[in-house]
């Protein structure tokens, strides 16, 4: 062999042994990541492990969380529960309780009314009966807030006059301004008609609310109601069966900023929230407002300058009575010249308002010094004066041969011994339309005012239940344990010419029922021996085949939902809310004691 052919053999040999290595080393790496792979495979493995644990025990505190909390929830639901449970009977207990003496006051209040008094006692009954309806009313609203509160509240479509219903309002509210000084006015526009259909009564809760505060926020001046038309009042909706009313609550009292306004109806809200506030309150009364009038489909507008004071527009739909019919208004002031003198501009507005659609030519004074200088400008002209009592007591001289009416805000005539004296009447501020007309209208045309009496059976009725009861057939049972309920009721239904009898408790009526026949049966349901549901179910049952049945009339002061229909599943008739006044009587009476109905 060649030297040369060795060494290419030997170098091909060296070739082949370093390939092998490079194959050899790269086996190495390759078999080194193998390894590291494995190992990063494992870590990975291992973590994962880790965190899965973790994540399961995340979920389980989740888990343990959760429960707990919906145990708490159930928990606060239930105490919650509790809560609304013992909330209602708390204010069906107060209601209860201040309903029943509220049945009596009103009832003796409306027979008082109904009997011979003298025009300043009749004003002062008047003003005891509106006050009593007030505090009725403010028990309703407290009711009503925690049924509007639950989403329960439910409106009252009646028919209601519209000047009756302001004239009653200031009439509500004249007590505390008089208390303040303060001049009430209610003002209705004379073109609007006066029959509506609507929830008066939630109306009226409002402005109490809007007509209470401006009383209390007006250290001195007027606080006034005036109502008008959104549009013309001739302008009604597409239908021609609905008006929206503007109720205007103005005062000349402090004010508010305009940066509070906002704040105004939200609940438990005080502009003044320091603790030596000047005015109270549980900043409650605006937010029902608001909910109240939300109900009613209206909507409120607040328009105030500090110092200068508030009006507070309430602008809320009302169908139009189609049974109402406009009464022609006699002239009986007409070609007479009437002197007007007040010192607020607002009564005597109201009352030229008032004065002139009976034909009177109005002339007016607001100082002692205008009234004296009208006084000697109509020296022989003048038909009637209407004068404020203050102004009245500072003439320098007096008015001959004309009638005076003192406007006045103590239901009295001028002091004993008064040169002024004889007057024709004495009006009591606020004043109401319908008690003007009753004051200035010539003697002859009309009797001694009655008031509210409103309790005028037929005479047709009259009649007949008289009739019934010398026959011993028109007979009313009243249970009820209470005294002065028992009592109240007896003379109303004697005022309306039936014989009663009274019992004090289920068990008496029970034994009554046994011995005479009835014919209606006022029936109390809350009484400690026998309630009235028992006792109604017992009589019901021992006289299935006694036909006619008498009616039996559930009366409780329990007024919350559900009662009447707890009334009637009983096998009550009928069902009233306590108090109960003579109208509700007198309707009680024209029911169930006209002529009657064999198929009852």
């Amino acid at each position: 062999m060649s030297q040369g052919h060795a060494d290419k053999s030997r170098a091909e040999l060296l070739e082949q042994i370093q390939e092998l290595e490079k194959r050899l080393r790269k086996a190495e790496r390759s078999i080194n990541s193998t390894r590291l792979n494995a190992r990063i495979s494992e870590d990975i493995a291992e973590a994962g492990k880790t965190l899965l644990m973790k994540a399961q025990e995340a979920l389980e505190e989740e888990n343990r969380l959760r429960s707990q909390k919906e145990a708490e929830l159930l928990e606060a639901t239930r105490l919650a529960e509790l809560g609304s449970v013992a909330k209602s009977r708390f204010l069906a207990m107060m209601s209860h309780e201040m309903r029943t003496p509220m049945h009596g006051v009103l009832g003796l209040l409306e027979l008082l009314l109904s009997s011979p008094l003298s025009s300043a006692q009749r004003d002062l009954a008047l003003l005891a009966h509106s006050s009593a309806k007030a505090l009725v009313e403010l028990v309703s609203g407290v009711l009503d807030y925690s049924t509007i509160e639950a989403k329960k509240l439910e409106l009252i479509e009646e028919p209601f006059r519209l000047r009756e219903f302001v004239d009653e309002l200031v009439a509500l509210e004249g007590g505390a301004s008089r208390d303040r000084d303060i001049a009430m006015v209610g003002v209705v526009d004379p073109e609007l008609p006066d029959g509506f259909i609507g929830d008066a009564g939630r109306l009226r809760q409002v402005l109490l609310n809007l007509l209470g505060n401006a009383v209390k926020y007006t250290p001195q001046g007027c606080v006034s109601l005036r109502v008008s038309a959104v549009n013309s009042p001739k302008e009604l909706d597409s239908s021609g069966e609905e008006m929206w009313l503007r109720l205007t609550v103005s005062d000349t009292g402090i004010g508010i900023a305009a940066s509070d306004i906002d704040r105004l109806f939200e609940p438990f809200s005080q502009l003044d929230n320091t603790p030596a506030r000047r005015y109270e309150g549980s900043g409650l009364g605006l937010a029902i407002t608001a909910s109240l009038l939300e109900l009613l489909g209206g909507e409120i507008e607040v328009e105030s300058e500090v110092g200068v004071g508030s009006k507070f527009h309430v602008l809320v739909p009302f169908a139009l009575d189609p049974d109402w019919s406009a009464e022609p208004v006699e002239p009986v002031l007409q070609g007479e010249v009437v002197l007007v003198a007040d010192r607020q501009p607002e009564v005597v507005e109201q009352l030229q308002l008032l004065l002139e659609p009976l034909g009177a030519a109005v002339v007016t004074a607001g100082s002692l010094g205008e009234c004296e200088a009208q006084l000697e400008r109509h020296r022989e002209g003048l038909d009637l004066i209407l004068m404020e009592r203050a102004l009245f007591l500072g003439l320098s001289s007096r008015p001959k041969s004309v009638e005076i009416v003192l406007l006045t805000d103590l239901s009295t005539g001028p002091e004993s011994g008064s040169p002024f004296a004889p007057l024709h009447q004495t009006l009591l501020k606020p004043i109401r339309s319908r008690r003007l007309l009753e004051v200035v209208q010539p003697m002859e045309l009309g009797a001694e005012p009655s008031g509210p009496q409103g309790v005028v059976l037929s005479s047709e009725l009259i009649k007949e239940i008289r009739a019934s009861r010398d026959e011993g057939t028109a007979r009313v049972l009243v249970v009820d344990d209470n005294e002065s309920n028992l009592v109240v009721a007896g003379k109303m239904l004697e005022h309306l010419g039936c014989a009663v009898d009274t019992v004090r408790g289920g068990r008496d009526a029970l034994d009554a029922i046994k011995r005479i026949d009835y014919r209606l049966i006022l029936m109390d349901c809350s009484m400690p021996d026998i309630d009235g549901y028992e006792t109604t179910r017992r009589v019901r049952a021992s006289q299935e085949d006694v036909r006619p049945r008498p009616a039996i009339v559930g009366m409780t002061a329990f007024a919350l939902p559900g009662e009447e229909e707890r009334c009637v599943a009983a096998g009550m008739d009928f069902y009233l809310p306590k108090p109960v006044g003579l109208d509700a009587m007198q309707g009680l009476i024209e029911r169930y004691l006209g002529p009657r109905q064999e198929s009852r």
